[in-house]
């Protein structure tokens, strides 16, 4: 994909090593799939500079792996609120509301690999 916000959010996002190069490179990868979303899907359009950029990522990658689950997609995920707002799944720490604390997917009986971009949360 030749697009400077994609080079540069995957730039930072393998830099940061949540995923690869290789992971990117494969089509319809969940990683790869998840920075498109980031880069060109997202309504929030997140600023590169951005600190909290690689756990909207990681959310991200949830959904894609899990195959797009249209209950977390109905239900606010990938919405064009901060991620924080994507409630009541994701909460985040009272002090910074922007840190997340607890992810509850529990009542969406969803079934599928959990990712390993979301251990950076």
């Amino acid at each position: 994909v030749a697009d400077a916000r994609y080079a540069s959010l995957q730039s930072i996002l393998v830099n940061s090593g949540l995923s690869t190069d290789t992971e990117f490179a494969t089509d319809n990868s969940y990683q790869r799939k998840s920075l498109c979303w980031l880069a060109f899907g997202d309504a929030l359009q997140i600023d590169k500079s951005d600190p909290f950029i690689g756990q909207r990522f990681a959310l991200a990658t949830l959904f894609y792996s899990l195959n797009e689950p249209s209950k977390l997609l109905s239900s606010g995920w990938l919405s064009s609120k901060h991620e924080c707002k994507w409630t009541p799944m994701v909460e985040c720490d009272v002090r910074t509301n922007s840190t997340i604390s607890k992810l509850n997917i529990s009542d969406f009986d969803l079934q599928g690999q959990l990712p390993k971009e979301l251990s950076s949360l």
